[in-house]
This record gives C-alpha cells, sequence and structure tokens, in this order.
C-alpha cells in the first residue's frame, strides 16, 4: 500500500519542520514583580519551578486573538532581579490608557 501525499508510509515518521518563535528576556531589578510594558495581561497560572524557590506566574495577554505570552520569575541567585521571558508576538498595537487612568 502507498503512502497518499502529506501522509507517512506505515512504519515512519514524517517530520514537519516547525519554525521556533525567539524567546525574549528582560532582566530588571525591582521590588516588584508585576512591570507596566504597555500591554494588557491575564494570569492563568503559577507554579514553583525545580531550583528556585520562587514561584513563576504565567501571563496571556487580553486581546482578543493575540497568542502573545509572558512568564515572570524572580532570580534564584539574586532576589532583587525579576526575569521576564515573553514568547509570541502581540498581533497588535499597544493598547491606549485604560479608563481607570483617564479619569481625574
Amino acid at each position: 500500500m502507498e503512502a497518499q501525499p502529506g501522509e507517512a508510509a506505515a512504519g515512519t515518521m514524517s517530520k514537519v519542520a516547525v519554525p521556533v518563535e525567539p524567546k525574549i528576556i528582560v532582566q530588571t531589578t525591582s521590588e516588584v514583580d508585576l512591570l507596566d510594558d504597555g500591554y494588557r495581561w491575564r494570569k492563568y497560572g503559577q507554579k514553583v519551578v525545580k531550583g528556585n524557590p520562587n514561584p513563576r506566574s504565567y501571563y496571556k495577554c487580553t486581546s482578543p486573538g493575540c497568542n502573545a505570552r509572558k512568564h515572570i520569575e524572580r532570580s534564584s541567585t539574586d532576589h532583587k532581579v525579576v526575569i521576564t521571558t515573553y514568547e509570541r508576538k502581540h498581533n497588535h498595537g499597544v493598547p491606549g490608557p485604560g479608563p481607570a487612568s483617564m479619569a481625574r
């Protein structure tokens, strides 16, 4: 039996090259964990990572259809350093100020 186009022959695996998006890692000295980068984020998880007593927090962009994500953790060696890792790109510009910042 012959494999159809797009299918692997029995007993073989087909490999598809998936482009890997680069991660952007930012290290900042700060007293607060969550720094304002201009985008709006929703926290969707937190876990303790092996080798680091500080938890890592996971965030998704709140803009509809945007797949940008980031995770934030404190350095295991210097507790003043916050490490933010961005994954995937935003498919929109930086949102304007929210209603709370416009009220005066």
